[in-house]
This record gives C-alpha cells, structure tokens and sequence, in this order.
C-alpha cells in the first residue's frame, strides 16, 4: 500500500472515531446519570443542592454546553426553597479553553434568572451560604480568565423582608457586556424595572465597566442613566428621570466609593454634583456637593401631582435654584452652607436633621423678601396684613403642629408699605411630641 493511501486511510480512521467519539458523548450528556453526575459536581462545588432538568453539549462551531431548568436551592432540601433559578444557561469555550485548561469563557448566556432573597420573620436570611461560599471561592489563588461575551435576558431579583415588612421586586432585567477582563474597562448596556411601595421604575444604564474581583474594586465611566417613575402618588404620566457620570468607582477593600461629574435631568431640575463615600463597612459617611440650575418650584409641584399652595402674587414660587454641601451619616443629615435663590430672596444657612428622631434644625438668613407675594389670595373684603410681623403669623399659621427647630433671619422685610430691618422669626419644636414620633 502507497505511504499516501496509508496516511488518507489514518485519517479517514482517525476522523470517524473522533465523530464517534462526539457522538458518544452528545448522547451521554443526555442521560440521567450523566445529569446525576453532573448534578452533583455542582452541588459539592457549592455546598447547596443544585438541580437541573436537561443537560446537553455541542461542538461546532465551538464547544458548547447548556443546562435548562437549573435550580440552586438555599439550604436544608428543598424545603427551604430556590435562592437562584434559571430557565436555560448556555456557556461557549474556545477550543484552545477545553485542550489547555485555561479560564477563557467566549460566551455566557442566561435566560429567565430568578434571585429570590428572604429575611424572615427571625433576620434569618436565605443567602448567607451561598455568599460565604462565593467569598471562599473568589479568595482563592488569582486566576487569568476572560469572558468575551455576556448576555442576560428576562431576570429578576426579589427581596423580602418580613420583619420590616418590605417587598421589592426587580424585573426586566437585561445585561449585554463584551470583552471582560479583570481590571479592564469594557462596554456594558443593562436595563432593569424594580417595583416597591406602589412605585414602578423603570431605568437604562450605558457605559464603560471594570470589575476586579481579586481586588474588590468595581468602577464604570461614561455612563449614562435614563429612567422613568410613575405609579404611587405620582400623576398617570410619571416622571422620566436622565443622568450621566464621569467617573463611578467602588473600592470595597478599602471601604470607600465615589461619583464624579454627576449630572441630573429631571421634573424640570438640572443639578451638578459628586458624592464621595467612606467606612463603607463599619460606619458609612458620605459627603456630597450639589448645586442646581435656575428651576420652577410650581413646575415640579404640577409634576408630581401636588400643586404649591395659591399666592397673591401668581409669580410667586417661580423660579428658584439651591446649592449645598452636605454629609451623612449614622448620625444623620447635615447640610452646610445651604444657600440659594427663590424668586428675588438670597438665603444662606445649615440644616441638621438628626437620625434618633428629634427635630431637625434649621438656620437661615434671608437677605430680603417681600410677605405679601406669598400670601393666600384675600377676599375682596379683607384687607393686608398690618405689618411684616403680622404677616409672618398669617405664613405659619399652618405650620403650628409642625415639630421643627427653626430660625429665620431676614434682613429686610416688606409687607403691606411697612419695612422691618432685621426681622427674626423661631420655631421652636412642641415638646410633648415624642422624638421620633410624628407630629
């Protein structure tokens, strides 16, 4: 036999036990003891029973493996219930993954993913396990791995919490990523509703993403938030909402997070600003910066449904803008300097609202306004007020009950033709309201 008809026979031998071969284990894939097997891989691997309804495989143009049905329960049988479900997760490796080994993953796809979160009646939660166990996992030995693409359709997170009371319920939710690589930026598309308290949001984020599990550092630039709320109070049209961010980055080692060159659009309010956050872990303090574009108080109350009261002077609450820095923490909110515009008023000052429940404090200096704008419209037969004292009283009637430690100074007061210099009002909180209840 001629050495060229020898080799063509060893290949044409070679070829039909590697298809063989294939076809063996495209039928192993799919019985039960291979899905038995492979059942139980995953649940020693994470410590939880894990079960699925089908698995199968594929080779071209690239290996390939898909599993429907996948469930990942929370603990004690399944008696206590999913924690993840998944309709159909398929995962594509390159050759060069499955001959070498490597981390290399060129597509995950997921479809139909459900987390299901629950801290019940005892603030025992359902997903202590399976975070202490993604922990370990990731505290291993660094790897290089890469994941060419990610998609993720029609998921849901939920979160129950029966002893506040508190049911939130995202869905919708979407993600498409591409060339991620640890500590490398890369384009990420994801959208999601979330449903809470009678509100439904609905929201849309654009950019660039890193994530470094290795570090537990997490950042996005360039990114870009269009969102609409409606439902609960808030008119039958709802609220369309737009924001865009320089700069998002999370060191959660450290602690610490922050945004830069925030910018918000929305009920007719454009607002600048960036938020720093530190002690992320133990005792988070946050201190922000914003400031606000000339905007229409009447405008966002016709917005939201909740119109501002009726004034003498129709011009009135017209046009404002504020502009304040400000930290928070367990202690609570303290704004400082707050200062702004509202209509021909400057105002200058602090608010310090405090998280144990006694009433928040307010400091403010006007440098003049006139009272008679802000009245309610008078009857034909009722006259102004006599003097700016007069009409201070006629403002805070109706805020008497009011539990709220105030101080106004204003420079210049006009109301009725009379001018008070220096005029001084307080407001000082009804004691036998108890903190933390309401008034």
């Amino acid at each position: 036999m001629r050495p060229i008809r020898l080799l063509l026979l060893s290949v044409v031998v070679l070829a039909a036990m590697l298809g063989l071969l294939a076809v063996g284990l495209y039928g192993l894939a799919r019985l039960s003891w291979s899905e038995q097997k492979v059942a139980g891989w995953l649940s020693g691997e994470l410590g939880l029973p894990v079960t699925f309804d089908s698995l199968s495989l594929g080779y071209f143009p690239e290996p390939w493996l898909a599993l429907e049905g996948l469930t990942v329960a929370a603990g004690g049988g399944e008696a206590a219930g999913a924690i993840v479900e998944a309709e159909r997760l398929r995962l594509v490796l390159p050759w060069h993954t499955v001959v070498y080994r490597e981390y290399a993953v060129r597509r995950l796809e997921l479809a139909g993913l459900r987390v299901h979160l629950l801290r019940d009646a005892s603030s025992a939660t359902n997903w202590d396990a399976l975070s202490a166990r993604i922990t370990e996992l990731l505290a291993g030995e660094s790897i290089a791995w890469s994941l060419g693409a990610l998609t993720l359709e029609d998921g849901s997170v939920g979160y129950r919490d029966e002893t506040a009371g508190v049911v939130i319920e995202a869905s919708g939710l979407g993600l498409d990523g591409e060339a991620i690589e640890p500590g490398r930026f890369f384009p990420l598309k994801a959208r999601a509703a979330l449903q809470a308290e009678g509100y439904i949001v609905h929201a849309a984020f654009d950019g660039q993403a890193m994530v470094d599990p290795d570090r537990n550092a997490y950042a996005a630039q360039g990114l870009a938030f269009n969102g609409w709320v409606g439902g609960g109070t808030l008119p039958l049209a709802g609220v369309k909402l737009a924001a865009t961010a320089e700069d998002v980055n999370a060191d959660l080692a450290a602690g610490t997070a922050a945004v830069h060159g925030l910018q918000f659009d929305g009920l007719g309010v454009h607002a600048a600003g960036q938020v720093e956050a530190t002690s992320l872990s133990d005792a988070p303090e946050v201190t922000f910066q914003l400031a606000s574009a000339p905007f229409a108080p009447r405008t966002i109350g016709f917005t939201l449904g909740k119109p501002l009261p009726d004034t003498r002077d129709p011009a009135a609450l017209g046009q404002a803008s504020v502009e304040t820095q400000g930290t928070w923490s367990r202690a609570g909110l303290r704004l400082d300097p707050l200062q702004g515009v509202l209509d021909d008023s400057r105002f200058t000052g602090t608010l310090w609202w405090p998280a144990d429940g006694t009433p928040p404090q307010i400091r403010l200096d006007v440098d003049r306004i006139n009272l008679d704008r802000y009245l309610a419209p008078a009857p034909p037969a009722a006259g102004p007020p006599a003097s700016p004292h007069a009409a201070v009283e006629a403002l805070l009637a109706g805020l008497q009950d009011v539990t709220i430690d105030a101080e106004i100074t204003v420079g210049l007061a006009e109301a009725s033709g009379v001018t008070a210099h220096r005029l001084k009002v307080t407001l000082v909180p009804d004691e036998s309201v108890p903190a933390g209840a309401a008034p």
